[in-house]
């Protein structure tokens, strides 16, 4: 019995694997069925041979025949010819459905990069309070994030800073007062995300207040 599809060769003579294989590569392969894991298929190999296995869902070959005269090993190349035409369609139909799955979310309705970011890391927010590092400078300060309503929209401020590249917070938040004095202001790496995340973003709509309420609720 050859285990499953995907691991045959390390069972079947290695002539036989490679004489399949081309009559396979060389479309020799036809009137291809496959119903409830019952497969049938005629192989043309200077005559016509019928193939039928028999295989489960996870891919073990319960059972396989053919009606060529070849008997001396685990299967003959007519069926190892089936096998990788078995393969093969598995492979499309596994690739169509990437393409289904692509195809819908192009199709879904985007959300605004704002509400995005803000329902992450509401995801991402820890169920008690992280313990915070313990200070190591001069003295430290709490990080605060300052909410404004400019207009339409929540403009945000902290006492924390991006990198040099705009791209996060650092934790510790080293902020110098002058060339001999500066605070410290350790970050969970949660707090990071968030004030990270909020100081990129610069402002949202109005229309976000809920959420950011409920975000900074989480770090303040």
């Amino acid at each position: 019995m050859v285990p499953d599809i995907a691991h045959f060769e390390q069972t079947v003579d290695e002539a036989v694997v490679k004489r399949g294989r081309s009559l396979f590569r060389k479309e020799r392969v036809t009137q291809f069925s496959q119903e409830d894991g019952e497969i049938r298929a005629v192989v043309q190999d200077g005559e016509d041979y019928t193939v039928s296995m028999e295989l489960s869902p996870d891919g073990v070959i319960r059972s396989h025949r053919c009606n060529c005269p070849y008997d001396e090993g685990v299967m003959c190349v007519h069926e190892v010819a089936v096998l990788y035409m078995i393969r093969e369609k598995r492979k499309h139909a596994a690739h169509q459905t990437n393409v289904t799955d692509v195809i819908a979310h192009m199709k879904a309705p985007k959300r605004a990069l704002w509400e995005e970011a803000l329902d992450e890391l509401l995801a991402q927010a820890p169920k008690g309070r992280e313990a915070h590092a313990a200070a190591v400078q001069v003295h430290t300060e709490r990080a605060y994030m300052h909410v404004e309503h400019q207009g339409d929209r929540l403009v945000f401020s902290s006492n924390v800073q991006l990198d040099a590249q705009r791209q996060s917070v650092p934790s510790p938040c080293i902020i110098a007062k002058s060339p001999t004095e500066y605070v410290l202001i350790p970050l969970t790496p949660y707090e990071q995300q968030v004030y990270s995340t909020l100081l990129r973003l610069g402002s949202v709509p109005q229309e976000a207040e809920s959420k950011v309420k409920e975000l900074l609720a989480t770090v303040l």
